[in-house]
């Protein structure tokens, strides 16, 4: 489904932006993570491989979680929240995104490790909604297994 994007660039140049919103709208996991967690905008500064920024996209989101749009650099307003991550670990999800949508757990404990929070200013509102999360975590995993 990605596999003729080379980088995260390509991709939100053109049709690909449209996908990534699809998918992710698609997910489960992702989509109640975001709706429990209250998020309305969530920023990702990409890095190369040296750790540099090359860009930054932001999702703004509906009450219901779902991406309603995704904007170049993080907007007007400050992201509820906002992570770097390479942006080869992007490539890696979306040419992966079938065994991504099948396996959220799996998935999110292998490359929730690879997301930092964009700066300190992050870090405590993470902090304060690891509860949440690990708790929708825990609520979709018992509806996948029953």
């Amino acid at each position: 489904m990605f596999a003729q994007y080379a980088t995260i660039d390509d991709v939100m140049e053109g049709e690909g932006r449209q996908l990534v919103m699809e998918q992710l709208n698609t997910t489960p996991l992702y989509v109640e993570a975001v709706k429990a967690l209250r998020y309305k905008r969530i920023g990702i500064a990409v890095l190369d491989d040296d750790g540099n920024e090359t860009s930054k996209y932001a999702s703004l989101n509906g009450k219901d979680g779902k991406m309603v749009r995704i904007i170049e650099e993080f907007g007007d307003e400050k992201p509820d929240i906002a992570v770097t991550v390479k942006g080869s670990v992007l490539m890696e999800i979306l040419h992966h995104v079938e065994w991504v949508k099948a396996n959220p757990l799996a998935a999110f404990l292998k490359y929730a490790p690879r997301f930092r929070p964009y700066n300190r200013s992050y870090i405590v509102p993470l902090l304060v909604k690891l509860p949440r999360l690990a708790h929708e975590l825990f609520v979709h995993r018992h509806r996948e297994h029953g």
